[in-house]
């Protein structure tokens, strides 16, 4: 019986921690070194890469608590498609530009990790 919590716990922690880091990247002021590689292909790869992992834990720890349907799966997409709209429009409040194109790689990072659910759940893996 306790090694549901225990998974539980640790999904927990891995998505919090998936957040915290969304967050810190998203707010790092362009000025800092580390974010002048946004330029790049890496950081673009990089938002579908979190949140790809940020929906695929959520799609987790939903599922554990209730159970996941079709209704839940998009509302749990439009959720994070909102948090990372809203993440990139507070980005002018650090001297950064919101972008539409990251919004978009987010999207299909969310896209991208409910195929790969679906795909698992096809296979009796979820």
């Amino acid at each position: 019986m306790e090694r549901p919590v225990v998974c539980q716990r640790f999904i927990i922690v891995l998505w919090v921690s998936c957040l915290l880091t969304i967050a810190i990247a998203s707010f790092v002021p362009e000025y800092v070194p580390a974010a002048r590689i946004g330029s790049s292909w890496w950081w673009n790869l990089g938002h579908v890469l979190a949140y790809a992992t940020f929906m695929f834990l959520s799609i987790l720890l939903v599922g554990l608590r209730v159970g996941i349907s079709t209704n839940i799966l998009v509302v749990i997409a439009l959720a994070l498609v909102f948090v990372g709209a809203t993440i990139e429009l507070l980005q002018v409040f650090v001297g950064r530009m919101a972008s539409l194109s990251d919004i978009a790689l987010n999207i299909f990072g969310v896209a991208a990790a409910i195929c790969i659910y679906q795909f698992m759940r096809k296979l009796g893996q979820v």
